[in-house]
């Protein structure tokens, strides 16, 4: 009898053991691009920016908080390593893809006080360029801004893996010049820091590819 309740032990714990990589599997199978859609303008209008300037915090990016991320051996949680997300890193990570990716020269501004960040949008967005440089002490005129809110963020844990973010951005590229837009809804489901380079890939192939 002793041995029955040990050898179901052990079943048990293997089967729990078992759960989490079966788990990260199957949440790989989800992973990637969720939905891309223009819902004003056209994005054709991007193949012309040389100078992007990237604003932040992103609108609704929410409070600094911290994660637990696996080391390439993929060990939880002893030996992971700490990243911490403050509500800059939106801005921050899409001026830094943009420019390895060689899709835009791009420049950051990022508004000290978070809680003003929509008065600061709405200010921008009455000057030209030429104002823009003169009052952020830019290097160089941009042709565009990107404004950016974050409409949704959650990340989970696909063990074994890596820290998955299901995310979903409304990106308006501004116009200062012409004060019009083109705004970009995307939403995606991905491994921490793949789920930028899915996005920006996505817009420098539809630009390369004239849709």
């Amino acid at each position: 009898m002793k041995t029955m309740k040990y050898f179901m032990l052990l079943l048990m714990c293997v089967s729990v053991s078992a759960c989490g990589p079966i788990y990260g599997q199957f949440m790989k199978l989800s992973e990637g691009l969720k939905s891309y859609e223009v819902t004003k303008g056209n994005i054709m209008e991007l193949k012309e920016v040389k100078n992007l300037l990237v604003v932040g915090p992103f609108l609704n990016a929410g409070d600094e908080h911290h994660m637990c991320t696996p080391r390439e051996e993929g060990i939880f949680p002893f030996t992971s390593d700490i990243i911490f997300i403050t509500n800059h890193n939106d801005a921050q990570r899409f001026a830094e893809g943009f420019q390895q990716a060689n899709l835009f020269a791009t420049q950051l501004y990022l508004e000290p006080y978070s809680d003003r960040i929509e008065k600061t949008v709405k200010r921008l967005k009455t000057m030209n360029s030429q104002e823009i440089q003169k009052e952020l002490d830019l290097e160089g005129l941009p042709d565009m801004i990107l404004f950016g809110t974050v409409k949704k963020r959650d990340h989970k844990v696909a063990a074994l893996r890596a820290i998955i973010i299901d995310v979903h951005y409304e990106l308006e590229f501004y116009d200062p010049d012409s004060r019009q837009s083109t705004v970009i809804d995307v939403a995606v489901f991905d491994m921490y820091n793949q789920d930028l380079q899915t996005i920006i890939q996505e817009t420098k192939g539809r630009l390369a590819a004239g849709t």
